[in-house]
């Protein structure tokens, strides 16, 4: 399973919030759209990854005991393939179509990027419900969401 978003903010609040390492420095944050709409209409879904034909499928999870699915806007895919990125790109030359596409964004934006996302109500609060969102937004709200 793969998880994704509906939303670019909350991909953008992933991708930025996780925290960045030395060794990261000076690359870009990188947020892939997925055409999920077209990629549908195209090619028909499977729930199960045990048939044999090639697939990648997706699916939108309850809610129900997944207090995250909600807030994050989430939505997973299911596949039975090693290489998603080749089969997609195969599926788009057959198809003629782009169904994924790659924006890099500004890692040294990290900061102004966090502070105006959480004026939109995505923080940690909000992506994490629970007690572990709770500790996380005090420690960005008390401490900032400098390198940790």
């Amino acid at each position: 399973l793969l998880d994704w978003t509906y939303s670019p903010f909350v991909a953008a609040f992933f991708g930025f919030w996780s925290g960045r390492r030395d060794t990261d420095k000076g690359k870009p944050v990188r947020i892939v759209m997925f055409d999920a709409m077209q990629w549908r209409q195209d090619l028909p879904q499977l729930s199960h990854i045990t048939l044999c034909r090639p697939h990648f499928s997706l699916i939108e999870p309850f809610a129900l005991g997944n207090e995250r699915a909600l807030p994050q806007q989430s939505l997973a895919s299911i596949t039975n393939m090693d290489d998603i990125e080749e089969y997609i790109r195969l599926q788009e030359k057959q198809n003629n179509k782009s169904y994924l596409q790659a924006f890099d964004l500004d890692a040294d934006e990290r900061i102004d990027v966090l502070r105006m996302l959480s004026l939109m109500g995505i923080s940690p609060g909000s992506m994490f419900p629970g007690l572990e969102g709770v500790c996380h937004e005090y420690r960005d709200r008390n401490f900032g969401p400098e390198e940790w």
